[in-house]
C-alpha cells in the first residue's frame, strides 16, 4: 500500500468508527480485471486501486468522490440490497451523520 492509498484507508477507518461505531479493516486490491470498484462486508472494506486509482492519486483534493464511494459501501453495513428501504435509509442516515461530523470535527476532512 502506497502513502496515498494509506491516507484513503486511514480516512475510511476513521469514518467507519465515527459514523457506524465499528472498527473496519481496509484491503487495497490492484485488479484491473475485477468489475467492482469496492466492496464492503463483515467490517471489511476492499478498495480496488486497479479500477479507482484516480481516487487515491488525488486524495484529498477529490474527497467528494471518496466520500461518495464510502457512503455507498458503508450502506452495505445495514443492507446488501441496493433496492431495499434499509439500504436507502442507511445512505441518508450516513449522509446526515457525515454532515454533522464535518461540522463538529472539520479537521477529519
Amino acid at each position: 500500500m502506497d502513502i496515498t492509498s494509506s491516507k484513503v484507508a486511514d480516512f475510511a477507518i476513521i469514518l467507519a468508527k465515527k459514523l457506524m461505531n465499528v472498527k473496519i479493516r481496509v484491503t487495497i486490491l490492484n485488479n484491473k480485471d475485477e468489475s467492482r470498484l469496492a466492496s464492503y462486508g463483515n467490517n471489511n472494506l476492499s478498495l480496488n486501486n486497479g479500477r479507482i486509482s484516480d481516487y487515491f492519486e488525488n486524495f484529498p483534493s477529490n474527497m467528494e468522490a471518496v466520500i461518495d464511494l464510502l457512503i455507498h459501501e458503508f450502506g452495505h453495513h445495514y443492507s446488501g440490497d441496493h433496492l431495499s428501504r434499509e439500504y436507502n435509509d442507511a445512505l441518508t442516515m450516513l449522509g446526515a451523520k457525515m454532515t454533522m461530523l464535518a461540522l463538529k470535527e472539520p479537521k477529519i476532512f
